[in-house]
């Protein structure tokens, strides 16, 4: 517990930490499979439900329960239990905008060299880009189709 010092009117605090590095987990194949807190969507938790479940433990218990050593672990497996029941998962992202975000800067590409060939006159450039810029738009719509 806090012990006073002689070097600081601060109070001296011992931790234990509970981290083995010699006993890495093997790695898995995406965060959202885990069961962990990185695989959790704080952002849409019911944070009232979450107070609630963490007032009604009973925390010196679980403290008493093991060892000093034991307890950093079971309070972490503790509050992941309790997290995975009240906290929704994150979902995978779509893909969706990534997408669409090429798309629209291709788009934009060929609308410029579509205005410098026709600013310029040349019929084949602009007959080319008027094509590439069909072929752009059809994509936008029908991603799985390739012309």
């Amino acid at each position: 517990m806090a012990e006073p010092t002689e070097l600081s009117d601060h109070n001296m605090v011992n931790v234990l930490l509970s981290f083995d590095p010699g006993v890495l987990e093997d790695a898995q194949a995406t965060y959202l499979d885990e069961s962990n807190f990185r695989s959790l969507d704080f952002n849409r938790a019911d944070f009232s439900e979450l107070n609630k479940v963490f007032n009604a433990t009973d925390w010196k218990e679980l403290r008493d329960s093991g060892t000093f050593e034991e307890f950093p672990a079971k309070f972490t497996k503790k509050l992941l239990s309790v997290c995975l029941a009240n906290v929704p998962k994150k979902r995978p992202t779509s893909g969706k905008p990534k997408l669409y975000n090429s798309l629209r800067r291709r788009k934009t590409k060929l609308k410029i060299r579509l205005s410098a060939a026709t600013c310029a006159g040349d019929a084949v450039r602009i007959n080319k880009n008027c094509a590439r810029l069909v072929r752009s738009q059809a994509d936008a719509r029908f991603p799985s189709l390739k012309f």
